[in-house]
């Protein structure tokens, strides 16, 4: 299983939700996110400038390797299931796989 397939199974969840901080696979780093729409800039960006998105979350998935999205995944799983998880970090694929299935198997 890829990354990316974990990301399309992770943005298939109902609890699931672009959080700020969040690196998407095409670039864009998230500075206001939500389920269905997301905000972000490549880098490089200005606000003037070119490299900004404001739109729909569909299509967009999360960059798995990257250290925030991690983080933001994880306090996701954590939300969901109201803190009751063991404190994990996924340095592992498979550390990862688990942290997905926790998300899709919250109540």
């Amino acid at each position: 299983m890829t990354l990316e397939d974990l990301g399309r199974r992770a943005v298939a969840c109902k609890h699931w939700r672009f959080m700020d901080g969040m690196l998407t696979t095409c670039g864009l780093r998230v500075v206001d996110g939500g389920r269905d729409y997301v905000i972000g800039h490549r880098p490089g960006a200005t606000r003037d400038g070119g490299g900004w998105y404001d739109g729909p979350s569909e299509g967009f998935l999360p960059d798995l390797s990257d250290p925030a999205t991690l983080g933001c995944l994880l306090a996701l799983v954590r939300e969901a299931w109201k803190g009751n998880v063991a404190p994990v970090y996924p340095d592992s694929d498979e550390a990862l796989i688990n942290l997905v299935a926790a998300l899709e198997a919250a109540p």
